[in-house]
């Protein structure tokens, strides 16, 4: 079992999951924007989703303008970015986790 930190006491109190949608899917195009969304500041979670979305985004940011800036500043700059919906999280439970085999 690993140490878990909570973002909020870490002074980001807000969560937000954000669904990003390409307009490009080249190989190329997915691995080099995968590992930039890896590398953003406050980026918790990064998920590559089939389905509607190509990514799904778990953020912590400081406040509502620094979830603005994290999206216009470092997500929809990329070209193969068609669109973006950001969720806000309101609260995080745990799951049980992996069920015994």
């Amino acid at each position: 079992m690993g140490a878990r930190l909570d973002p909020g006491a870490l002074g980001r109190p807000i969560q937000a999951i954000v669904r990003v949608r390409l307009g490009s899917h080249s190989r190329e195009h997915v691995r080099n924007l995968y590992d930039k969304l890896v590398d953003l500041p406050g980026a918790l979670t990064v998920l590559h989703v089939g389905g509607t979305d190509d990514f799904l985004l778990h953020v912590a940011v400081a406040g509502p303008q620094e979830l603005r800036d994290l999206i216009l500043e470092h997500v929809t700059t990329h070209t193969m970015v068609r669109q973006t919906e950001t969720q806000l999280v309101f609260e995080v439970r745990e799951g049980r986790g992996v069920l015994p085999g």
